[in-house]
């Protein structure tokens, strides 16, 4: 084999192998059980609730290092905005939409999050509502990157339980 084999067979399978190592960089692979940089776990804030009371529901969401998601609104650049879409049952409205805490603000002029963050809503239980139990749900859509590349944005589903007491508030 000549020099000049030699090397187009190095640079063919360079060629090959570069598009699977961004691929699993931007977390295209297909392996689903690669751990994520996101996690988030949705809580009431307190227990004794009532229905004809207002509770505030905390989701806390963790950004593992070295990624970041972006905060809602407008980004700077492409990336997809951190976004929280409630599903709520009868007999629950949302009293105050969803508040997140003041993220970071990047070189480029991106507002992030990085590490551990809550944001908070608060919601009205109905005083007509019949069922002891209420499950809440919520879709949240986000984009993680790190200063290298960026995952495909994704939902994270996420819920919690309200077992209502007895009694009026």
């Amino acid at each position: 084999m000549t020099k000049f084999q030699t090397f187009n067979l190095a640079v063919s399978a360079i060629l090959l192998i570069l598009p699977i190592s961004r691929a699993t960089a931007a977390g295209d692979d297909s392996d689903s059980t690669a751990p994520r940089p996101v996690s988030a776990k949705m809580k009431v804030e307190r227990d004794d609730v009532r229905a004809g009371e207002m509770v505030d529901l905390v989701l806390t969401i963790n950004v593992a290092a070295p990624a970041h998601i972006y905060a809602p609104g407008e980004p700077a650049n492409r990336s997809t905005p951190t976004t929280i879409k409630l599903e709520l049952p009868k007999g629950v409205i949302l009293a105050k939409d969803w508040s997140f805490p003041s993220p970071t603000k990047t070189r480029e002029g991106d507002l992030i999050y990085i590490g551990s963050n809550q944001a908070r809503c608060t919601l009205k239980i109905s005083t007509g509502v019949s069922t002891r139990t209420l499950h809440i749900q919520a879709q949240m859509r986000y984009q993680a990157c790190t200063d290298e590349a960026c995952w495909p944005p994704e939902s994270l589903p996420v819920s919690v339980a309200i077992t209502l007491r007895s009694g009026t508030p």
